[in-house]
């Protein structure tokens, strides 16, 4: 795994569209081993091994860019807690780029 930071990781998150379409076409042009190709699996990769509330608020909020006021109210907790579950998240991911797997 790359070690990332927090702000990689915050910047890869808040502009996955664009990244994404970035390295889908690095992929298909075969270079499989370029770093944004890879820090994006990466990304992908830290996401499935978050917990499920941390994982369902950063898909609704990055992926599906729903709004902070909607997922609060789905997951019934403040704007405020909900911010501080994608911290709590980015801090996790950061952590575990960091460790050996």
């Amino acid at each position: 795994m790359i070690k990332m930071t927090k702000e990689e990781i915050k910047d890869f998150l808040e502009n996955y569209r664009k990244y994404y379409v970035i390295t889908e076409k690095r992929f298909h042009e075969g270079l499989e081993d370029d770093e944004l190709v890879v820090k994006m699996q990466q990304i992908d990769e830290l996401i499935e091994c978050l917990p499920s509330l941390e994982k369902k608020v950063l898909l609704g909020c990055f992926w599906e860019l729903t709004s902070l006021r909607k997922i609060s109210r789905e997951s019934r907790c403040s704007r405020t807690r909900v911010n501080s579950i994608i911290e709590r998240a980015i801090d996790l991911m950061h952590i575990c780029s960091h460790d050996k797997i």
